[in-house]
């Protein structure tokens, strides 16, 4: 186990930071954020659910359903 702790944790690389594991999860006590300056891809094998307590917003020029 490599368990690292701080009041801040940064990743810094040059190119690419690769995870290959089973299970990843991310837990975040107020916000949790995902932002790419280029394209972001999400893609599952099987189901993708999106769920939240309050409102879902998606925001774009165009958005594709189906």
């Amino acid at each position: 186990v490599v368990k690292l702790s701080g009041a801040r944790l940064e990743l810094d690389a040059t190119d690419t930071v690769a995870i290959k594991t089973r299970h990843f999860d991310v837990q975040a006590s107020e916000t949790a954020r995902l932002h790419a300056d280029g394209h972001l891809t999400f893609t599952s094998g099987l189901d993708t659910r999106v769920v939240a307590d309050g409102e879902v917003h998606m925001l774009g020029s165009m958005i594709w359903l189906n």
